[in-house]
Order: C-alpha cells, then structure tokens, then sequence
C-alpha cells in the first residue's frame, strides 16, 4: 500500500519488526518525536489518526490500539522480513520461494530521519536483516548441493556473496561448488582472487579450513579423467575392476572430497541441533553444560551508547548481577567466556567456548529515560535473533536496578525457549528432549497471551515417555 506520510511508514515498519508486532505508545512516540513525553503521544495520536485515514476500510482489520498499545494484525499484510525469518528452518522448496527477498533493504524509504532513537533501530533493523538474508542463502546452498543441484547451489553461493563480499564461509561455498560446475581450475582461479582480496582489504590471509578445501579442489581429477576412463591400451579390453576398490573413481570421488573438506571446516551457518553440514552425519557441538538439557549462555561484556557513558558503571553493576543470575537459575549453564579476544566473532566464541547462546545489554540515555537494550545471539550462525529496549522503571535506585535485572532475565529465558522450539529440527520433535523444548516454548506463549492447547499435550507426552524424567 502506498503512503505518503513519512511518519505513518515509520509506524507501520516498527510494528512489523516488533515481537508480536506490537509495541507501547511511549516507546513509539519517543522513537519518532524529539520531545517530551506528553507532547510526542500527542504527535503519534494524531498521526495514527492520519494513518487511518489513509487506510480507509482496511484499517480496524490491520491495526489495532489502546492506551498502551498499538498492535498490526500481521494475518492481514504479507511481511518481508518474517517470511526471511521462517523460511531460515523450512524446507528446501520455503528456501527457495523466500530467497529473492534476501538483501534487500530494510524500509529504503525511511532514509534520513532526523530523529536518533529511530535512525539507530532502523540500522539495528538493517544489520538483522541482513544476517537473516545470509543465514537464509547459506542454509539453502548447502541444501541444493546435497540435493545435487549444483548450478543452482552456485548462483545461490554467488547471490550470498554479493550481501558480504568478506565472509570466508561464504567463499568457500563458491569455491566447492564452481569446482563441480566449472571445474578445478575456475574453482582455483576463484581461490586466488579471494585470497588477493582479503590480502588488500585485511591484510591477513585465508583461513586454515579454506586453504584445507584448496587442497582438496587440487587434488580432484582432471578434465579428461572426469568424461571417460580411458583403457590402458588401444583395443585392449579394459581392465577388470578390483573388488577392493570400493571407492568410486573421478568427479564421485572428487564430490566426496570437497564436501568433506568443506564439511569439516567451522561453518557459520551450521545450525544446532544435528546441523546444517554438506557431510551427514558430522556431530554438533557439544554444548558445554548441556548434558542435563540445561541451555548454555554466556554474558558479553555490557556496553554503552556513546554519549552515555555516566551509564558505565551502572552497565557494570548490573553486568556482575546478571552472571551471579544465571549460575543460580535452574535450566541454564553460564559459560565463562572472559578470555575471548576483544573483537571476536560470535561463531568464533561458540565455537572455542562450545556455548549455544550470547547475550549483551547496552546502555543509552535516552530522551525517556535510562534504557537498556537486549541482544541474544545464536553463536552456530551468528545471528541476533533478539534485538528490543527494555526501560528502567520509576522508584528507589536499587529497587529499580533488581526490577530491570529481572526483566533481563525473564525477556531473555523466554527467547531462548522459544529459539530453541524454532530451531528444533523435524526428526528431534518427537524425542523427550523435543518434546519438553516445545512445552517449554509453548508455556512462554501461553505466558505471554498466545495460547496454545498444545502445552499440557506436549508435556503428557514427555512424561508418558519418561515416567521419571
């Protein structure tokens, strides 16, 4: 639908990259109005107002509002962004029909805002889109090529490599599979090029699991060997095969090479949970103090907006508070991660310190007040599936501070539920341990007004399996 006010785009986009598409009028109106608080409801009144308008018969069918909240009814438009999101653990066929989504802009239009609250969100929008467009196009290269559908694996590697022209993972996919589709020496030629790139843009050199694909591309056949095994003599008969030689020969061969070498290298698109591999059968990570079905996270180090930072040490407080948190909450293991490098990549820290989840608070002083903003990250594909504002409440200091510990805390077990229920693979749903992740998750969604009559179903389930468990 066409709008023309700026305001009423801004309003719809917030909504639909909310959770439950839904958001509070104060924090919208402070995310789109420099002033304070009565006079920015003011403003969103009227312009919530405008957007009716324009709406027409569809609007009570596509937003709902009341004091506190405003809601879009989601059911009723086709969003982009969520439709990355599922398509990330669907099938092959929901891969591909959302692929030509991924890369694009988040709201192109919304472009130079004046107001900052709004131009960071819209970034943070921005970023998460992106790394849902790359989790998404990696997932499905590895899918086409395991169903032998190299040409298209290829054009899909290629279309992940225009969104971020330095991720090695990435590179890697591309040199695999132009090694089945062009052959070795295109599949070399793309190797030295990368290999020039990071050179030039970096200044250090590619990582040991592509130099170890390298290898395996050099010593895949030749062209010739690959059409037709030729006799040892003219007009001799050939050999007869040896039934030791169980190995298949020439591109078969050369095939099983390239994806166990790029199978065994740390893939950051590899999910949890069985994985995302071109080799079957590789083991996940094994997450460290998950043997009792505990999750495990780890806390990076709390971190202020810069021009905040009188927020520093409060950010450090409550930092030590939320580790002493969760080493005391039933169901989840802290990973100690104190000596990551500064700078490391979230796949990097999962996979050194095997721990599933990060998360991180950021401080800012906002124009409503302290604010601190929630950010959970898968640490298999890197992605901050998780990215909200929570708000410090009104009251005596440490009151405020033990009531702002408790909505991290409480925020952040329900997202990790209910990541946990998303990303659980089809074959895993039916076994105990599936089966108490979806009661988990659906407990959140019953918590959280989203009801489901499955819960109680899917805990007598559990517990018919496993009287005792």
């Amino acid at each position: 639908m066409a709008l023309a006010a700026r305001k009423s785009r801004a309003i719809l986009a917030i909504l639909a990259a909310s959770p439950h598409f839904a958001i509070g009028r104060t924090q919208l109106a402070a995310m789109l109005w420099d002033s304070d608080e009565t006079r920015a409801r003011q403003s969103l009144r009227q312009e919530l107002s405008g957007l009716r308008r324009a709406l027409g018969p569809n609007s009570a069918a596509l937003l709902a509002a009341d004091d506190e909240r405003i809601t879009l009814n989601a059911g009723t438009v086709r969003i982009d962004l969520v439709r990355l999101i599922e398509a990330t653990t669907g099938d092959l066929d929901t891969m591909e029909g959302a692929a030509p989504l991924a890369g694009r802009a988040f709201a192109p239009e919304l472009d130079g805002d004046n107001n900052e609250i709004f131009a960071e969100w819209l970034e943070r929008q921005r970023a998460r889109a992106r790394e849902v467009s790359i989790t998404l196009l990696d997932r499905l290269t590895r899918a086409q090529s395991d169903a032998g559908r190299h040409e298209q694996a290829l054009a899909t590697a290629l279309a992940l490599h225009e969104i971020d022209p330095l991720r090695e993972a990435t590179h890697r996919l591309v040199i695999a599979e132009e090694a089945l589709v062009s052959g070795r020496a295109s599949a070399m030629a793309r190797y030295e090029a990368f290999r020039q790139l990071l050179r030039d843009e970096l200044a250090v050199q590619p990582e040991a699991e592509t130099r170890r694909l390298l290898d395996a591309v050099r010593s895949g056949p030749k062209p010739a060997d690959a059409i037709e095994p030729q006799p040892a003599e003219r007009g001799a008969p050939p050999a007869a095969p040896d039934p030791a030689d169980a190995v298949p020969a020439g591109p078969t061969l050369h095939r099983r090479r390239l994806m166990q070498a790029l199978g065994a290298s740390a893939l950051a698109g590899a999910a949890a949970w069985g994985g995302w591999s071109l080799l079957r059968g590789e083991p996940p990570i094994a997450y460290a103090g998950e043997e009792n079905g505990n999750i495990s996270i780890a806390v990076l180090p709390y971190d202020v907006v810069p021009g905040s930072e009188t927020l520093a040490e409060l950010a450090k407080q409550l930092q030590d508070r939320m580790a002493r948190t969760w080493a005391q909450t039933v169901g989840f293991s802290i990973v100690d991660i104190s000596t990551a490098p500064p700078g490391a990549a979230i796949t990097e820290i999962g996979r050194k310190f095997r721990v599933r989840y990060l998360m991180q608070v950021r401080f800012e002083n906002a124009p409503v007040g302290r604010v601190g903003y929630l950010r959970l990250w898968e640490t298999a594909s890197g992605i901050a599936f998780f990215n909200e504002p929570m708000r410090f409440r009104s009251g005596p200091e440490q009151t405020v501070r033990s009531d702002f510990n408790r909505q991290i805390v409480w925020a952040s077990m329900a997202e990790l539920q209910l990541h946990r229920d998303r990303t659980l693979e089809p074959h895993l749903a039916e076994t105990i341990p599936g089966l108490v992740i979806r009661a988990q998750a659906a407990q959140v969604r019953a918590a959280r007004m989203a009801a489901e009559p499955e819960e109680i179903a899917l805990w007598q389930a559990a517990l018919a399996r496993e009287p005792d468990h």
